[in-house]
This record gives structure tokens, sequence and C-alpha cells, in this order.
């Protein structure tokens, strides 16, 4: 929709110049502009600022609906006082409303959705889903995510210690111009990098197989390349459920693997 941004700019020029050509040759359109006692320029402000307003913070949306909640109240006012030449001031307020218009409205649309309550700002990573995620979706996903606790999902993934109960907090992030479309996933309590470090990649892997069950979608081409060519949209495997070794738990170095084969290496590092 932003795609017809420039065009409503170069409408507005237009018109503005339109209005510049009619007042140096019509004396109706001298009058009506001191009647008025502003000028059709004015006018053109609110949608502008909100336009630039879009390469400071790509994401906001009560910037700009603030300004076109204002271009709405000042093209009411213009044609109420350009009424006697309204053949300038008419197309130029719907040009307008409509540009503001669309910027609230494309910027509204695209606004983060979050869904869950954590009790803190703790741990979190992110997912990529697809364009076909929105926030059924997510509601969906968050229903799927507050179920690892009665299933006991995590069971595998603490050396025989009750896992924790956690809280979850799902955000949905659109795509933007330095961003891929995905949900942050927030949760808590926080997980000790070390001693947690399986609990905290069985986590992960327990998401990812729920997401799979949720977003059904093709991947997004973000027009990435690679060696100057294009490259195809990454198609992530499956995901790799982690082994714990718990005998290195309290080792400070690794012990999570993600095959048998890395894992018999752990275990035999533990025996030496």
């Amino acid at each position: 929709m932003l795609s017809v941004m420039p065009i409503a700019a170069w409408l507005t020029l237009a018109l503005l110049l339109t209005d510049v050509i009619a007042r140096r040759s019509s004396a109706n359109a001298r009058q009506a502009r001191a009647v008025a006692r502003f000028p059709l320029w004015v006018l053109a402000l609110p949608a502008i600022v909100s336009w630039l307003s879009l390469t400071v913070d790509d994401e906001g949306w009560i910037v700009p609906a603030a300004l076109f909640a204002l271009q709405l109240s000042l093209a009411v006012w213009a044609l109420w006082r350009y009424g006697t030449w309204p053949l300038v001031a008419a197309p130029l307020c719907g040009v307008l409303v409509l540009w503001s218009g669309a910027i609230a409205r494309q910027q509204y649309a695209t606004r983060s959705i979050t869904v869950g309550h954590r009790g803190g700002m703790d741990g979190g990573f992110n997912e990529n889903v697809s364009e076909q995620f929105r926030r059924p979706e997510l509601e969906r996903f968050y229903s799927r995510m507050i179920e690892i606790n009665s299933r006991g999902e995590l069971s595998d993934f603490t050396c025989g210690d009750p896992p924790p109960r956690v809280e979850f907090e799902l955000t949905l992030e659109p795509r933007k111009t330095l961003r891929e479309r995905l949900v942050s996933v927030g949760y808590s309590p926080d997980l000790d990098k070390n001693e947690d470090r399986c609990l905290r990649s069985g986590l992960t892997y327990t998401t990812a197989l729920a997401l799979a069950e949720i977003d059904h979608g093709p991947r997004i081409d973000y027009g990435y390349t690679r060696a100057g060519k294009p490259d195809e949209p990454y198609v992530p495997g499956p995901p790799r459920k982690p082994i714990c070794v718990c005998e290195l738990r309290h080792s400070g170095g690794e012990w999570v693997a993600y095959s048998e084969e890395q894992a018999a290496e752990l275990r035999g590092k533990a025996q030496r």
C-alpha cells in the first residue's frame, strides 16, 4: 500500500501549484484565500510529516494515527473556510486524507501483537514464521505453548529434576525493513546458561515442534543473495532433540549433544 504514497505526493504538489496559478488569474480564488485566512499548503503538513516519520520509525502506528486525525480535522475546516472556491480545496483534501489514512492503516495493520504474560523480563528467543501466520495462529500457538507444562514435555531435559512451570509471552513481529517476520518467545523464569543449558535447548526444541503444528505457510523469500546470485528461501530441517549428558552438568563445560555420536564423546570425557 505504501508504494502508492509517491503518487499522492505528486498529486498534492500538482494541486498546490494549481492553487498558486488560480490565485494569480482568478479574483474568486484570491477572495476565497483571503476569507479562509490560511494557505492550502498548510493542509499538507500532517500527511508529509506522517510520511517522513516512516523513515525514523517504520514500526509505530500511534503517531500516524494522530496525524491522520489532525489531517481529517484540517480537511473539514478547509472545506468550510474555502466553501466559496472548492475547486482546488476539495480534491486536495481528498488526496491528503487518503494519503495520511493509508499510512495510518498500514502501520496499524503491521503493528506488533502480543499474547500471554510472563512474570518478569527473563529469557527469550525468536522463531521465523510465514506470511500466513497472523493473530489467530499466534493465539493457537500460545495455547499450544502453555500445554508444555501440563504435558511434561520438558522432563527429558532436566536430568531428573522436576521441570519448572514456564510462563510465556509471545509477540508477533511483522516484517520490517531490517527485520524478518518472526515470533518473539519470551519466557519466565530465566534459566541458567550452564546448569540449565539442556533445559534451555529443550525449550527451544519443544517450541519449534509446537510452531510446526501451527504454521504451515511457505517460507518468505526475503531476496537474499549468495555469491551475487539470488538465494532460495531458507527452509530449516526438522529440529534436533538435545541429549543431556547429565554426568557433565556441573563440569562447567559442554554437556548437551545433538546426536548419539556427540553424546558418546561427551560420556567418554565424563569417564576419564
